[in-house]
């Protein structure tokens, strides 16, 4: 008896609670838009639709605090924890959104980044049709250099 309690506090330590506590998750999207960073008109359009995004997602101006490399605009949720942030930066011929949020897990995005992403996706096909992809898979992702 002694013998099997002992075998199921072993296991509830070892597989049970790990399993509840869950762990930290990151969501991730990089918006791509190709043969698009050489003209100015279009920096300024993709810096005034991640703005619009951000402003209505509630997020904060921090593009003076980015350290990435050839940033146009970088905001961020006025959260301690756990905050989507939302970037926008030119690399090679591509114009790149990246949106990111850190959360607990529980295997859901979180709300504001899902959010964010659909105001994005739409804002893009509006402002330049299908030229531009969405990409989710870290092998296919345009990475960011620092700057500073």
């Amino acid at each position: 008896m002694v013998r099997t309690r002992r075998w199921i506090a072993c296991w509830t330590a070892a597989v049970l609670l790990p399993a509840l506590s869950g762990c930290n998750t990151m969501d991730r999207a990089q918006f791509q838009i190709p043969d698009a960073s050489d003209d100015p008109a279009n920096r300024e359009r993709i810096v005034a639709l991640v703005q619009d995004a951000a402003i209505n997602a509630g997020m904060v101006d921090r593009t003076a605090q980015s350290k990435a490399a050839n940033t146009l605009a970088y905001f961020e949720e006025p959260v301690k924890d756990f905050r989507t942030i939302l970037g926008a930066r030119s690399a090679g011929e591509y114009l790149v959104i990246d949106l990111a949020c850190l959360h607990p897990g529980g295997g859901v995005e979180s709300t504001s980044f899902t959010v964010t992403k659909r105001v994005l996706e739409s804002a893009l096909a509006a402002e330049f049709g299908q030229n531009w992809r969405l990409v989710t898979e870290k092998a296919d992702w345009i990475p960011t250099t620092r700057s500073r």
